[in-house]
């Protein structure tokens, strides 16, 4: 994916940092047609021999002047992300380039379903315990609030399967994903209250076949690095047809 959306522009990034919170994994070139962009990874949470390791919270890389910025998965792990981005702006050239990565939306929103309900059984209340994740909207804002030009955002759905809900909770804690809340609920859950948020699960979320449905969406933006060369919106009142022509002029199909 990442090498598809670089595909799609012209600029040549001749000096490009990769951050993740895992970098071992991460290959180091990006094959695109005519010009591979090399990357120079920086983990942001688990250490590497070959590495640096950057603290994401107070972002500071050795340089500055980037061509190219990519974060893939460091958003989701971040107190402060109108910050993390305004230093991703500091470190990039004029017309560099941010791209980033992270889970969003709408994702394990039927894990967060199970467990209100069976809160809501055993503790007699809701307890925060899936951090909150931004949407395509959200991530749009944030990057226009740091100072980035030309802002995009999409996103890639998907479902996964589990054979029930304690798999897929394994997966998150097997990934370092779990307990990332700094409010963490009083007391451990008890065997009982578990089994309760896999029945729910099992009732609401099944499949034919017994497996249970996960929900994950990837949110993918962008934004350039200010520069006299881009694209700007005209001015304001600087238009030469008013609104009021233009619809006249547009026919629209009968309703029934």
């Amino acid at each position: 994916d990442l090498a598809l959306r670089l595909g799609a522009t012209t600029h040549t990034f001749d000096k490009a940092a990769l951050l993740s919170p895992v970098t071992a994994p991460l290959p180091d070139t990006i094959g695109r047609p005519g010009a591979p962009v090399r990357l120079r990874p920086f983990s942001t949470l688990v250490p590497h021999a070959a590495h640096p390791v950057v603290n994401p919270e107070a972002l500071s890389l050795p340089e500055t002047g980037f061509s190219l910025v990519v974060s893939l998965f460091d958003l989701a792990i971040l107190d402060d992300v109108p910050g993390f981005l305004r230093r991703i702006l500091h470190h990039l050239a004029p017309d560099g380039l941010f791209l980033a990565a992270f889970v969003g939306g709408l994702s394990f929103q039927e894990l967060r379903a199970a467990w209100l309900e069976a809160d809501a059984q055993h503790l007699a209340g809701a307890v925060a315990r899936i951090p909150p994740f931004i949407d395509t909207r959200d991530a749009g804002s944030l990057l226009q609030r740091a100072g980035f030009a030309l802002p995009v955002t999409d996103k890639d759905s998907m479902a996964l399967r589990y054979r029930s809900a304690t798999h897929l909770m394994r997966e998150i804690r097997a990934m370092g994903a779990a307990g990332v809340l700094a409010d963490r609920p009083p007391s451990p859950v008890s065997p009982a209250h578990l089994a309760t948020v896999e029945d729910i699960y099992a009732r609401n979320f099944s499949d034919p076949d017994k497996r249970v449905r996960a929900s994950l969406e990837i949110i993918w933006m962008s934004g350039w690095a200010p520069h006299e060369s881009q694209p700007k919106p005209a001015r304001r009142g600087s238009a030469k047809v008013p609104l009021s022509q233009v619809l006249k002029t547009t026919r629209y199909p009968e309703k029934d």
